[in-house]
């Protein structure tokens, strides 16, 4: 009995191990994933290089050149961004448990309107030069740029491991791989900023 429990315990073994191998050999191709989730992963790149973009860059440039700031929301007004940011982020990633969005597309075009908004204040310092009522609404506008990226990582994500067009198999990495794709968006992004900033957005 005891030679037969081994014999089974090993064909066991040996079948696992197999199992094992056969679904490394099946993992997807990035061809395949991108086929899949590409048009997700591209939106998700758009609205984080789009936010990285906007802050630190040009947030920096539209509160960092304030002339005699004359109240703690304008001598603040950089930090205070992040922290509404933030919320904006927090409150969009929770609601896709009550509302889902499939348009993703749209909100990498609002977030790209965003960018191009931010960067005439950056130029033009329209929402500066009205003082604190001005910051008062570019922190405001900070929780729309975070609810936009919340709320495209939520549903992108949502879909990715939802969406019955998309193999199992393909979910499975489909995460990992888009927020790879995302981390370079973010690289530059960041690379773009800091050329804007030093060429320009230079003297705003």
């Amino acid at each position: 009995v005891g030679e037969d429990d081994d014999g089974h315990t090993l064909a066991s073994e040996a079948a696992d191990a197999q199992d094992g191998v056969g679904e490394v050999l099946m993992q997807p191709t990035l061809a395949r994933v991108l086929w899949h989730i590409g048009f997700l992963a591209a939106n998700l790149v758009a609205v984080y290089s789009l936010e990285y973009e906007i802050y630190p860059g040009l947030v920096d440039v539209a509160t960092r050149s304030t002339p005699n700031p004359s109240s703690a929301l304008q001598r603040h007004a950089y930090p205070l961004a992040w922290a509404c940011y933030n919320v904006g982020v927090t409150v969009s990633r929770l609601s896709v448990n009550f509302v889902r969005i499939r348009q993703v597309g749209l909100l990498s075009a609002a977030q790209a309107l965003n960018f191009a908004l931010w960067f005439c204040e950056a130029r033009a310092h329209w929402l500066r030069n009205m003082g604190d009522d001005g910051y008062a609404l570019m922190l405001l506008w900070m929780v729309w740029v975070g609810c936009m990226g919340g709320a495209s990582y939520s549903n992108c994500c949502y879909r990715i491991n939802h969406d019955e067009g998309i193999p199992k198999d393909v979910r499975n990495v489909g995460i990992p791989v888009a927020f790879g794709l995302v981390n370079v968006g973010i690289m530059i992004a960041t690379a773009t900023g800091l050329y804007l900033n030093c060429t320009i957005l230079r003297d705003e």
